[in-house]
């Protein structure tokens, strides 16, 4: 769990630099379903994946192979 969050604040901390810290919300209850951070005001779910079939880092975390494979098959690059 803690990995986790660790990679949450290192995204976030990215997000930050390229964006600004005005732009990017980060005080967000660790209950909050699904919002990791708000950037411009939208909500972001911070997700990671790591593998073989995928490397490098994703925007999504989570134990069903079956979504991780729908979010990679739609990831689109912003930016």
């Amino acid at each position: 769990m803690e990995v986790g969050s660790v990679r949450e604040r290192i995204i976030v901390a990215l997000l930050i630099y390229k964006f600004g810290e005005v732009n990017v919300e980060t005080e967000i209850p660790i209950t909050e379903p699904e919002v990791d951070a708000k950037l411009f005001g939208e909500s972001v779910s911070i997700k990671t994946i790591t593998g073989k079939s995928f490397g490098g880092v994703k925007l999504i975390w989570t134990v069903d192979a079956q979504k991780a494979r729908e979010f990679s098959e739609n990831y689109i690059m912003v930016g």
